[in-house]
């Protein structure tokens, strides 16, 4: 038995499963974007941020960035 990593084969079919996988069915909405933009902010603050969810969306629609 080696342990030589190039010796690591992938099996095809989990390949390609994998890559139908990441490829979208449909494009986002531009709702969905800006939903998903607001999500990835509010998530990225620290556990003891006093800003909420609403107040993200709102700087984002007042500076034109949603």
């Amino acid at each position: 038995m080696t342990n030589d990593i190039t010796e690591l084969k992938t099996d095809s079919r989990l390949l390609e499963t994998l890559k139908k996988a990441s490829v979208k069915s449909k494009e986002m909405t531009a709702e969905e974007l800006k939903e998903q933009r607001a999500s990835f902010i509010y998530g990225s603050l620290s556990s003891k941020s006093s800003v909420s969810k609403a107040q993200i969306k709102k700087f984002l629609e007042e500076h034109d960035l949603s």
